[in-house]
């Protein structure tokens, strides 16, 4: 056993009987138990005095009719719910690739007249561009995590 070992359980071992001792002999700064639940005791009838006294809030009367009423729905739902859709939700158009930029240490992509890099989110913030190459983008929808891929739009001479 190395020396650290030994200064190790000497302490764990005065420790020990250090708390023996308090616990055994007990301490002085407790108050006597009956004392303490008299002034719990006695807080408690202060406290419904002083809500005898007051008038309730127009909100505090409804928590309280809230909490008493039993509730009509099953906390516990033994089917799932079935959502139904009104309105088709309108997509938003995949932005336009236009242009690359290779120099430097990450590929540059030109998308609706603008510059991104890889990691930025596309004007309107519904994308993110997550890969440039030459001839295609790869945009990842948020929240969705889909990825589309847009090819280059090839510029005609007039």
């Amino acid at each position: 056993m190395t020396t650290r070992e030994k200064i190790v359980l000497g302490l764990c071992g005065a420790t020990t009987v250090g708390l023996c001792l308090f616990y055994a002999l007990g301490s002085s700064d407790n108050p006597d138990p009956s004392t303490s639940e008299r002034d719990i005791a006695s807080l408690v009838l202060k406290a419904k005095e002083g809500l005898a006294e007051s008038e309730l809030t127009d909100r505090e009367t409804r928590v309280l009719y809230l909490a008493a009423r039993q509730s009509l729905r099953d906390p516990f739902r033994s089917k799932p719910l079935q959502f139904t859709r009104d309105e088709p939700k309108a997509e938003l158009p995949l932005p336009s690739y236009t242009g690359f930029i290779d120099t430097g240490p990450e590929p540059i992509a030109i998308i609706d007249g603008l510059d991104y890099r890889p990691g930025e989110l596309v004007s309107g913030g519904e994308f993110e561009v997550s890969g440039i190459a030459a001839d295609h983008i790869r945009l990842l929808r948020r929240g969705a995590g889909v990825t589309f891929s847009v090819p280059i739009e090839k510029l005609q001479a007039p």
